[in-house]
């Protein structure tokens, strides 16, 4: 069962914007093709203490449409110091109000903020009894690409969501993950995303799995598309890698 998701505090964020922000930063926990970085550009207009450690994960990333600076951090402190940190960092005394919004989201705790143009996040959680682990992201709200072009060419079934998407720039390569859901078995999907590469000349790496999980992995060119696909419940979710070069 899921814990059940709080909020507390104003909120800072525009719209929906906060909330599909989120659940993209924590799927980005498993996604494995994004390669890591070394500097912290954008995100170092996020203040954090000195025993907090931070390695980037893109210089740029667009999730959702919305182009965000992304790091990995871990601490040896508990969520609750990091949280409490942010609070007095972020807290508008002046204005006789909080100058952050906190939300819950399954073991995730969040605390953002929004300073002009920019939306500040930081999501964390608990990494074992004694550290913590989480992401910075900065995102410009000023800036955001409308994907609705390249949405509608990723190979799905009809009937299909796509729920979250985030794509990366690394050096001579672009990488986009998708989380895609249907109601339709993995077996049926298997057998589409089959047919779908085979007919357009995509060769198949991989293909493995049992009749509720499967892993898909076709070529073509400079052009790799991996595939996990899990059922359960009546739903199936997808995730889709697509890595080409640039």
């Amino acid at each position: 069962m899921s814990k059940k998701r709080t909020t507390r505090g104003k909120s800072f964020c525009p719209g929906q914007i906060c909330k599909w922000h989120i659940a993209v930063l924590a799927a980005l926990a498993v996604a494995t093709l994004i390669c890591p970085r070394y500097s912290h550009s954008a995100t170092d207009s996020i203040p954090t203490p000195s025993w907090l450690e931070r390695t980037a994960i893109a210089d740029m990333m667009v999730i959702n449409g919305l182009p965000s600076h992304v790091e990995y951090f871990t601490a040896e402190r508990k969520v609750q110091d990091l949280i409490d940190f942010f609070r007095k960092r972020w807290d508008d005394a002046s204005t006789g109000g909080k100058g952050y919004r906190e939300v819950d989201v399954g073991y995730w705790h969040v605390i953002s903020r929004l300073e002009g143009r920019h939306l500040l996040t930081v999501q964390a959680r608990e990494k074992d009894a004694f550290s913590s682990e989480g992401y910075l992201a900065v995102a410009d709200l000023q800036d955001i690409r409308k994907n609705k072009r390249d949405r509608d060419t990723v190979p799905k079934m009809s009937g299909s969501e796509i729920v979250n998407e985030s794509t990366s720039f690394d050096p001579g390569k672009k990488g986009r993950t998708l989380l895609i859901l249907n109601e339709f078995s993995a077996t049926t999907n298997s057998n589409y995303y089959r047919e779908y590469y085979r007919n357009r000349g995509w060769g198949q790496a991989m293909d493995q799995g049992s009749d509720s999980a499967k892993v898909l992995v076709f070529s073509k060119n400079d052009r790799t598309a991996h595939l996990v696909i899990n059922e359960a419940g009546g739903v199936t979710r997808i995730v889709m890698n697509l890595v080409e070069a640039e």
